[in-house]
């Protein structure tokens, strides 16, 4: 059973204990329902990484920070605002920012030990990428840091709404969003309203991406790696909560939306392995993966067009449910 299913299940496992519709849940409440369990299957998946891993193992237990870390995004607004302990991340502001800053470096050191899976690591490679993700691993484990993240996430507010800087909020989810969530609005209101404001973002960032060339140079890259997560963060909050929808689940829409994510990862996975090869300075293998980039990203974008994609965008953003603070 898979990591994402039992989230699911432990999430309509919430809803029953809370006694009423799903609809009528406080935004508050409806974050514990999804983030109690992320944040339990975090500890479940830690012990996977260890000093015999594999960086073709480790995607499940990448998923469970990065589904951890997606909750917190969205419900960011129902977390008190709590001073860290002394010894916590002392350049974090409160708690919040400490446990998500947390879980954005395992996500992204054990992503960067996981990007091996795709090239001939030697053993060098692999004691470079893997025993920063040991060290982050143990650091997060120590007890007085696992203790005040536990309580603190535990500590989310079923009914009080707490106001934070856009800057400190993911670019993902609310930074871009005009508004945040009101206590008029029940929580799938509120969820909706943030899915208003991811869709607008990616259609208005679609042609940038779309005219992007050399994607392997850094600044070309960082726009369309940020797209691809946009998409990411779009499907995670569109399938997470299909009761936002008027007309309810969209398969079709979800699936293309899915598919884009996926390719635009596997020309991801070649822009890795072109740095990869570059760094060893395989002047041979470097020139095959900017070819292969190339074509890829040629026939991304075509696909893109073929299904009308942004006009898909907007079709979704139509049929949100009522969502005006």
């Amino acid at each position: 059973m898979s990591a994402r299913l039992i989230c699911f299940l432990l999430l309509a496992v919430a809803f029953l204990a809370a006694a009423q519709p799903s609809g009528n849940l406080t935004y508050g409440q409806l974050g514990a329902a999804q983030i109690l369990p992320e944040w339990q299957n975090v500890g479940v998946y830690l012990p996977w990484l260890n000093s015999s891993s594999k960086p073709g193992s480790v995607k499940p237990m990448r998923k469970s920070l990065l589904y951890c870390r997606n909750g917190l995004d969205i419900f960011a607004y129902a977390f008190p605002i709590v001073k860290p302990p002394s010894m916590t991340l002392k350049e974090a502001s409160d708690l919040f920012l400490a446990l998500r800053d947390d879980l954005n470096v395992g996500y992204t050191l054990v992503g960067n030990f996981q990007d091996l899976s795709g090239v001939p690591y030697t053993h060098k490679d692999y004691k470079e990428r893997l025993d920063p993700c040991l060290k982050w691993k143990t650091d997060f484990l120590a007890h007085w840091k696992r203790d005040n993240y536990d309580a603190y996430v535990h500590n989310i507010s079923a009914t009080a709404l707490y106001t934070r800087p856009k800057s400190e909020l993911s670019k993902d989810f609310w930074r871009h969003v005009a508004g945040e969530p009101t206590e008029t609005l029940s929580g799938l209101a509120n969820v909706a309203y943030l899915c208003a404001g991811q869709l607008a973002d990616a259609a208005s960032d679609y042609a940038t991406m779309h005219a992007l060339e050399d994607i392997w140079e850094t600044k070309y890259h960082t726009l369309f790696h940020d797209y691809r997560k946009l998409l990411r963060a779009i499907s995670f909050v569109g399938e997470t909560y299909p009761a936002i929808w008027l007309t309810g689940v969209k398969p079709t829409q979800f699936a293309t939306i899915d598919k884009a994510y996926d390719t635009f990862g596997n020309v991801n996975d070649l822009v890795a392995e072109y740095t990869y090869y570059k760094g060893k300075g395989d002047k041979k293998e470097e020139a095959k993966k900017k070819e292969a980039i190339v074509k890829a990203w040629k026939a991304l974008r075509q696909w893109l067009d073929s299904v009308d994609f942004k006009a898909m965008l907007g079709q979704l953003d139509a049929d949100l449910i009522p969502h005006s603070p």
